[in-house]
């Protein structure tokens, strides 16, 4: 009942969309426990939560960490023969989301560009591709799901070659093996690692601050390190399994229409 309920509902009341699908997700766990039906009735609450983040003007920053968990979750299920759209839509919306204009991200689907067609779009007219290619490298190494539709696709293209070994560079990575394909995807594993060891430190210095209280001295001696840390934050505040506990919490307390927050 729950499920069909939010199919009807397509991109229509997504809050309450998400809500039903959350429903069916509990009837799940509380039943026969299927890890894949669980997966695919979480991974459409997470699409339906962005959507409703579009609809209601929230931050892109919500947008994008709600999407990207939508397509994390879908990256989990074993059951997949072909491709659901609502996955494709939500890394289609993630990408548009980096334009920061809410009017441009693509929410019907008459209006619905392919994956390629966003990653082209987003090559001609962003104007910060350092920026942009920096969230789109961290959507890859999170979901099993876009690394498989977009990793070919960079490779191909490329520009979208050119970005990605100038990022990795900067990381510094070793890019000397990447003329194939088979060596520009052990690149990406080399930045999954370097990613979750800089994650790792970052947390490791954040917990070192716990009760310190800077002066200004040492706030102006440590401006640039301070950038950083507030520049890596952007990526990583947002795991997988806090936003999961933190649906389960608010969803007991009030409706996900209010959510995010």
């Amino acid at each position: 009942m729950a499920e069909k309920f939010a199919k009807d509902q397509r991109t229509k009341r997504p809050a309450a969309r998400a809500e039903y699908y959350l429903v069916a997700a509990k009837i799940v766990l509380e039943s026969d426990g299927d890890l894949n039906n669980l997966y695919k009735y979480l991974y459409r609450c997470f699409v339906s939560l962005g959507d409703a983040a579009v609809e209601n003007s929230r931050p892109f920053d919500s947008v994008r960490q709600l999407y990207l968990e939508a397509v994390h979750l879908y990256g989990k299920r074993t059951d997949v023969e072909h491709d659901e759209q609502d996955v494709v839509n939500a890394v289609i919306r993630f990408l548009y989301s980096l334009f920061n204009n809410q009017a441009l991200i693509p929410m019907t689907g008459k209006n619905m560009p392919s994956l390629g067609e966003a990653l082209n779009r987003l090559i001609e007219k962003h104007p910060d591709m350092s920026r942009y290619f920096a969230h789109v490298a961290y959507l890859v190494i999170h979901s099993n799901f876009a690394e498989r539709r977009l990793l070919k696709r960079m490779y191909q293209n490329h520009t979208l070659h050119n970005h990605a070994i100038k990022y990795f560079e900067q990381c510094g990575l070793d890019i000397t093996n990447q003329t194939t394909e088979q060596g520009f995807t052990g690149l990406w594993d080399q930045f999954k690692k370097y990613r979750f060891d800089k994650q790792r430190q970052i947390l490791i210095e954040l917990r070192g601050l716990r009760g310190f209280e800077p002066t200004q001295h040492w706030l102006v001696d440590n401006l640039q390190k301070i950038s950083t840390l507030i520049e890596e934050l952007e990526l990583i505040r947002c795991q997988p399994w806090r936003v999961k506990r933190r649906l389960v919490v608010r969803s007991r307390r009030r409706p996900l229409a209010a959510y995010p927050s």
